[in-house]
């Protein structure tokens, strides 16, 4: 029988367990058989598995390195038998946020304006993020990206897009003018989107 001990070596912010959900930090095993028990017949009857989980702070950049050192020892007498360390390697998180994530834009009959919308990388890993939009419903009203149609943005930071709206001569004001921005990680897959809905104000 054995007591295991997690040595915390993590960084601020990180927690080290042997178990999920809990800080357990010693752990014992008991009724662990010795190699020898399997002879002649080569098995794995002589080995116990335990878990550790390791979850790494909210900035920590993807691909960083940790590691956690476990000291094994006698149950019985205490006695240090061995101790082994244990790397564990972040894996990337890809995400975003919009802001706004609908907005209305007060555009007249003939005007022409830029709006904006925000794209935070709130991931863990530098982020090409494709950039398009879905005019279908804009009829009378012109929306075009007037950046670029990529932006690569970092873990952290953020990206602006701007969208020029263009009214005809024969835009309505009792019809909703709408085009649906859409950023993209070809990466991962995901895909947030963004309405910009042309309005009009009225005077009385």
């Amino acid at each position: 029988s054995y007591r295991l001990t997690l040595v915390d070596e993590l960084p601020l912010d990180w927690t080290g367990s042997f178990a999920n959900g809990s800080v357990l930090q010693i752990m014992n095993l008991s009724n662990v058989r010795a190699a020898v028990a399997d002879y002649p017949v080569i098995e794995d009857n002589h080995i116990s598995t335990f878990p550790i989980t390791v979850t790494p702070a909210e900035d920590a950049p993807a691909n960083s390195i940790e590691h956690v050192t476990i000291v094994v020892e006698n149950l019985k007498t205490g006695q240090y038998i061995s101790s082994h360390a244990v790397e564990f390697v972040v894996k990337e998180s890809i995400d975003l946020e919009v802001d706004p994530s609908s907005q209305l834009v007060n555009l007249s009959v003939g005007e022409s304006v830029v709006t904006r919308v925000k794209i935070s990388n709130t991931g863990n890993t530098q982020t090409l993020y494709n950039l398009w939009l879905d005019d279908s419903s804009s009829d009378e009203v012109s929306f075009e990206i007037e950046t670029s149609d990529s932006v690569l943005v970092g873990s952290g930071f953020d990206s602006t897009v701007k969208i020029r709206l263009t009214a005809s001569s024969t835009a309505r004001a009792d019809v909703e003018y709408k085009a649906t921005l859409w950023v993209e990680s070809p990466a991962s897959g995901l895909n947030v989107s963004a309405d910009i809905i042309r309005s009009e104000e009225h005077t009385s």
